[in-house]
């Protein structure tokens, strides 16, 4: 008899429970089924280029560096001074 009673609580509390997790997935809180964000091709970046200091060899991206006579590319000003003497 007691389990005529448990029967349809125990079936309350998962349909409770299965509703609640359902509206998370409506409203796409549901971390499991997230999608990803759509990504657009044409604002993808190209590798960044890494080149070196002519004068102490760090490596460093190209848009970081300072370029100098005869195509050389430096680290930093001070480097740049240094190695063309000026």
């Amino acid at each position: 008899m007691k389990y005529l009673l448990l029967l349809p609580l125990v079936l309350l509390a998962l349909w409770l429970i299965l509703r609640q997790r359902g509206s998370h997935r409506v409203q796409g809180k549901d971390p499991a089924h997230h999608k990803p964000e759509a990504v657009d091709p044409t604002a993808a970046q190209s590798p960044t280029e890494i080149i070196e200091c002519a004068r102490c060899t760090v490596h460093l991206p190209r848009t970081d560096a300072v370029a100098g006579l005869h195509g050389l590319h430096y680290c930093s000003l001070a480097h740049r001074q240094d190695a063309e003497g000026a």
